[in-house]
C-alpha cells in the first residue's frame, strides 16, 4: 500500500508541475512555442512514471521525445493557419500513422477586421486536430499583419 501511495503522490506531483508549464507556454498563443512545451512536460510526466528504477533518466526521455513531438504538430499547425489566412480559404493536413490510425490539422478563416488605431490587418482562424475522429483540440486564434504609416519609430 505505502509503494501504491507513494506512486500516486509522484504522479499527481508531475502532473501539476506538466499543467504549469503547460499553462505558461500557452500564453503566448503560438503553437511553435506552446505545443513542443506540454508535449515535453507530458512526456516527462509519463516517462518518470514508467521509468521505475531511474524516474529522472525517464522524465528526460519521455521529455525529449514529447518536446519532439509536440514540435512537429505546432509547426504543421502553424503552416496550416498562414496558409489559410494567404488564402482565405480552409487548408487541411492529414497523416496516416503507423499504429494505422490517422492525424489531421485543419484551419479556417473565421473572420478579418482592421484596427485603425493600431493600423493592423488581423484574421481570426479556427484550429482543430483530430486524431482518429476524435476532436484534440479546437481553438480560435488571432493573426494580425501591421503596416507602418509614418517614418517614426
Amino acid at each position: 500500500m505505502q509503494i501504491f501511495a507513494k506512486r500516486l503522490v509522484m504522479f499527481f506531483s508531475f502532473a501539476f508541475f506538466s499543467l504549469i508549464i503547460a499553462g505558461c507556454a500557452n500564453q503566448y498563443g503560438n503553437p511553435q512555442v506552446a505545443t513542443p512545451a506540454i508535449g515535453a512536460a507530458t512526456g516527462a510526466a509519463i516517462g518518470a512514471m514508467l521509468n521505475k528504477h531511474n524516474r529522472w533518466q525517464g522524465a528526460v526521455i519521455g521529455g525529449l521525445i514529447g518536446g519532439a513531438a509536440g514540435y512537429a504538430i505546432g509547426a504543421v499547425e502553424q503552416r496550416a493557419i498562414n496558409q489559410a489566412v494567404a488564402a482565405n480559404k480552409p487548408v487541411v493536413y492529414r497523416r496516416n500513422t503507423k499504429n494505422g490510425g490517422w492525424q489531421q490539422v485543419e484551419a479556417t478563416p473565421e473572420s478579418t477586421y482592421y484596427n485603425p488605431s493600431k493600423h493592423t490587418t488581423c484574421h481570426k482562424v479556427r484550429t482543430r486536430i483530430i486524431e482518429n475522429g476524435v476532436v484534440k483540440q479546437d481553438k480560435i486564434k488571432e493573426v494580425c499583419e501591421g503596416e507602418k504609416k509614418t517614418n517614426e519609430y
